[in-house]
């Protein structure tokens, strides 16, 4: 990818506060980076350090008394402002995380090519064996036989 070209994520400022009983409490202060499309960015940091807060806010998965400031530009779409039902669009379909604790967001009963063709139901037009190819594509990539 050029320098020239525009990252798929943008982030600048992200502030994120938690309302408590005891006052504000700043989560996140100031994070700033950029994302190209085909690339990988990881968030390192000490427990306690704001990498799944970060996560959480740009998907917008936090409690509706969060405060999230900033810019988060997703394509030519600013994360923070979108509808709703905007954002329920993007997620799973074009933005997607895998939670630090598989076992609350995965059920361990359930195969996992059954997790993963619910969410092709949702955001696609797949079905049947159409479906069931692309879930074994998907695994295929990620090394999962």
């Amino acid at each position: 990818m050029s320098s020239t070209s525009e990252p798929l994520l943008q982030v600048r400022h992200l502030n994120v506060t938690f309302e408590t009983p005891d006052g504000p409490v700043a989560a996140v202060q100031g994070l700033s980076f950029n994302l190209e499309a085909g690339k990988t960015l990881a968030l390192v940091g000490e427990s306690g350090s704001g990498k799944s807060v970060t996560a959480y806010a740009l998907m917008r998965l936090l409690p509706p008394a969060t405060r999230i400031e900033g810019e988060t530009n997703y394509g030519n779409e600013n994360l923070l402002e979108l509808s709703e039902a905007r954002m329920r669009a993007l997620r799973g379909k074009d933005i997607a995380m895998v939670f630090q604790e598989p076992m609350t967001a995965l059920n361990p009963l359930t195969r996992i090519g059954l997790q993963i063709r619910e969410s092709l139901y949702r955001h696609t037009h797949l079905r049947g064996a159409a479906a069931r190819a692309r879930v074994l594509e998907l695994l295929q990539q990620v090394g999962i036989p």
